[in-house]
């Protein structure tokens, strides 16, 4: 197998550093110094025979050495995703009218705190990163916020980190992603990114309906143009209407 090959290749050079060491060993200096030209003379052209053996084994098996690390990457990135995702659960007596609270400000304060937390030193890092969308004023936060009516028995409230249970189970999920004021589709493409990471059985619908469009605030003609671009979602996506759950 793969791995097989990958750890024979590691355990025949594993103990190449200290049989070096016995073979140049010397109190002669001129001696030590043709045993050392002596080793390096063989270990390049043992590089050059190792090299010449991953070249033939990325050849004949690629789709399996892509698997193989793949897999190993995507859990890693996995994750580094659900630990910066957490639940906000409120309860309310009308869910139209929106509780007057400081959680934007709440919110932003544990953006920072997590974007600085040395939690992030406890998860191993993958041996290639591209640390260009990685930095520390665009590591991504999601806090996601649960509305439930007042006389509904809950377990928990408040806000917590995310669960890394699966919840999102059969079926194929819809997210529709929304913008706020002046923003655009595009700004949702980082958050659509992250949720396929930790929800995979799942489709996107970036909203455009109100891009451009002057609705002076009224947000039930923001509304009945979202409700108009999600029916004309489903009209285009016919194979996976009836699978949405």
């Amino acid at each position: 197998s793969l791995q097989y090959t990958f750890k024979e290749f590691y355990l025949n050079y594993i103990d190449l550093k200290q049989a070096f060491i016995e073979k140049v060993y010397t109190k002669n200096p001129t001696t030590l110094i043709k045993n050392i030209e002596t080793e390096f003379q063989i270990l390049s052209g043992q590089v050059l025979q190792c090299n010449y053996d991953l070249m033939m084994l990325l050849g004949s098996a690629p789709e399996e050495i892509r698997e193989y690390f793949r897999e190993k990457y995507c859990q890693r990135l996995k994750e580094k995703v659900e630990d910066s995702v957490f639940r906000s659960h409120m309860k309310t007596s009308d869910f139209v009218i929106s509780a007057e609270n400081d959680s934007k400000e709440l919110y932003k304060i544990i953006a920072e705190k997590r974007r600085s937390n040395v939690y992030d030193e406890l998860i191993e890092d993958p041996p290639i990163e591209d640390l260009t969308n990685l930095t520390h004023d665009t590591t991504p936060v999601m806090i996601e916020e649960i509305y439930t009516m007042e006389d509904y028995k809950s377990e928990s409230s408040g806000l917590t980190r995310a669960s890394r249970k699966k919840i999102y189970n059969d079926g194929l999920h819809l997210f529709v992603l929304v913008h706020g004021f002046q923003a655009t589709h595009i700004d949702m493409q980082e958050i659509k990114n992250h949720i396929a990471m930790v929800v995979p059985n799942s489709i996107f619908l970036c909203s455009e309906s109100n891009e451009g469009v002057r609705t002076e605030g009224c947000l039930i003609e923001s509304g009945r143009n979202l409700a108009e671009e999600i029916f004309d979602f489903f009209d285009d996506e016919e194979d996976c209407g009836e699978d949405v759950t």
